[in-house]
C-alpha cells in the first residue's frame, strides 16, 4: 500500500514564508535544488531552514562569495558565515571590500552589529601612517563611525575618520610615547592586540567612561534607596504588629480579669454584683442609643 501524502499545512502556505525562501534561494543560501512549487507553498525542510535563516530577511542582509582563506578568516573572527558565504548589509560594497583584500561581515553585539576590519597593515607604524593620510577610510562606509579593542577593551567613543582615531591613539603612551623605553618591534607587538571595527551611527552608541559611572552610581543610590525604603516598611511593619499584639494581649488579660473579679463578688458581695451588672447594662443601652442617633 503507498504512503499516504501529508497535506499541505498553512505555514507552508504563508507567503511571507514563501517570499524569504525565495530571497534565501537567490542569495545561494537555501539549495538550488529547493522545490518551491511555483510559489503557492515551500516544503517542511525549505521551511524549517527558512526560520533558521529568516533573520538575515528582516535585517536586511544579503550574502556574498568571497575566496576560502577570507571565509575562514571570517570564521575565526565571529563574523557570520552561511553556506561558505558572508552575511553583510545590502549597502555594503563588500565585493570592493573583498577586491581590497579588507574583510567584511557581521558580529553580532549586543543592541546593535559591528563590522570588523580587516587590516591590510603588518605593523603599528604602517597602521597609524595610514590613519593619518586617510587611507583607512576606504575601509568604511561615509555614514559609518570606527571603533576599536585594544587589548580586549572597547574603546568608550566612535571615531567619525581616521584622523579622529589617530588623535585619539597617540595619547596611549604603550603606542606612541618613547619615555615607556618600547622599542618598535614591541611596539609592533602590541599591534596583534589591536582590532579596528567599523558601526552604523545610532545603533551602537557606547557610552563615554563618565557617563557610565554616573550611570552606575544613580544604579547604586536607587538600589540602596530601595533596599532602605524597604527595610524601613518591614520595620514599621514589625512594630505596628508587635504594638496591636501587646494592645491585644492587654485588652485580654483585662477582660479574664473583670470576668474574674464578677465571679468573685457574685459569691461574696451579691448587692455589689447586681450594681455592677445594672451599671453595665446601663452602658450597653446608651451606647446602641448614640449609634442609632437617638
Amino acid at each position: 500500500m503507498a504512503k499516504r501524502k501529508r497535506p499541505v499545512s498553512t505555514s507552508q502556505r504563508d507567503k511571507s514564508a514563501i517570499a524569504a525562501a525565495k530571497y534565501l534561494k537567490a542569495q545561494g543560501l537555501i539549495s538550488k535544488q529547493a522545490k518551491l512549487h511555483g510559489g503557492k507553498y515551500i516544503s517542511r525542510a525549505v521551511l524549517k531552514k527558512t526560520r533558521e535563516l529568516e533573520w538575515i530577511v528582516k535585517n536586511n542582509y544579503k550574502a556574498v562569495k568571497a575566496p576560502r582563506e577570507m571565509i575562514e578568516r571570517a570564521r575565526t573572527g565571529g563574523q557570520v558565515v552561511v553556506r561558505n558565504r558572508l552575511i553583510v548589509p545590502k549597502g555594503m560594497n563588500a565585493e570592493r571590500r573583498i577586491r581590497m583584500g579588507a574583510l567584511p561581515g557581521v558580529i553580532p553585539v549586543p543592541g546593535g552589529q559591528m563590522f570588523t576590519v580587516d587590516l591590510p597593515y603588518s605593523t603599528m607604524s604602517e597602521f597609524l601612517v595610514a590613519l593619518y593620510d586617510g587611507r583607512v577610510d576606504a575601509l568604511k562606509q561615509r555614514q559609518e563611525n570606527f571603533a576599536f579593542t585594544y587589548f580586549g577593551h572597547m574603546s568608550q567613543r566612535a571615531f567619525r575618520d581616521g584622523k579622529d582615531l589617530y588623535q585619539w591613539l597617540i595619547k596611549y603612551d604603550s603606542i606612541t610615547n618613547p619615555i615607556t623605553g618600547d622599542i618598535m618591534s614591541e611596539m609592533d607587538q602590541q599591534y596583534s592586540h589591536f582590532r579596528l571595527y567599523r558601526m552604523l551611527p545610532g545603533v551602537w552608541n557606547p557610552p563615554t567612561y563618565e557617563q557610565a559611572q554616573l550611570a552606575k552610581k544613580r544604579r547604586r543610590f536607587m538600589t540602596a534607596t530601595q533596599n532602605d525604603r524597604r527595610a524601613s516598611r518591614s520595620r514599621t511593619k514589625r512594630i505596628d504588629e508587635i504594638t496591636v499584639s501587646a494592645a491585644e494581649q492587654r485588652r485580654a488579660y483585662d477582660r479574664e480579669r473583670k470576668k474574674a473579679e464578677r465571679e468573685r463578688l457574685k459569691l461574696t458581695d451579691p448587692l455589689k454584683y447586681e450594681a455592677i451588672k445594672a451599671a453595665g447594662a446601663a452602658r450597653s443601652i446608651a451606647s446602641r442609643n448614640r449609634r442609632k442617633g437617638k
